[in-house]
């Protein structure tokens, strides 16, 4: 089936997602629509989009197309899915003090988290890993976008 990968490993080729429920970020929905992308990039979304010779056709007939999702609040890349890690490692929570400003979630950050491709698989483009909630008021969250490299 089509994921939200297949486009980023085929930049410079173009692609044409068709026969989905298209709903677009500006809030147009095309029930049975076609979404264009070249050279990674969107270039035509709609209900009436030619599809140029030598495009790649990707047919997700009953399927929906919908913008990169965003997590607004995880501790994604904090404290590893499945939780593999001892507790001694984990520096996504600080629960000595209910107020640590000292603690910050990028220097808790594992990017070799198991979670990231399943979650970067389910459709989100960005995420913003936030400390523990252990402390009411803790410091700085890390927004980060996943792109597979």
């Amino acid at each position: 089936g089509f994921d939200s990968i297949k486009c980023e490993e085929r930049l410079g080729e173009m692609i044409a997602i068709t026969n989905g429920k298209i709903v677009t970020v500006t809030g147009e929905t095309y029930e049975n629509g076609t979404v264009l992308v070249e050279n990674g990039k969107i270039t035509a979304v709609g209900a009436d989009v030619s599809i140029p010779a030598g495009a790649e056709v990707i047919d997700v007939k009953g399927g929906w197309v919908t913008p990169g999702l965003i997590d607004a609040h995880t501790h994604i890349c904090n404290f590893n899915e499945p939780d593999t890690m001892p507790a001694l490692c984990k520096d996504g929570n600080e629960m000595s003090d209910p107020i640590t400003p000292q603690v910050r979630a990028a220097d808790a950050i594992n990017p070799c988290d198991y979670a990231i491709e399943k979650v970067r698989n389910a459709g989100f483009t960005t995420v913003c890993t936030l400390p523990g909630s252990a402390a009411p008021a803790s410091s700085t969250s890390c927004a980060a976008t996943r792109r597979k490299r």
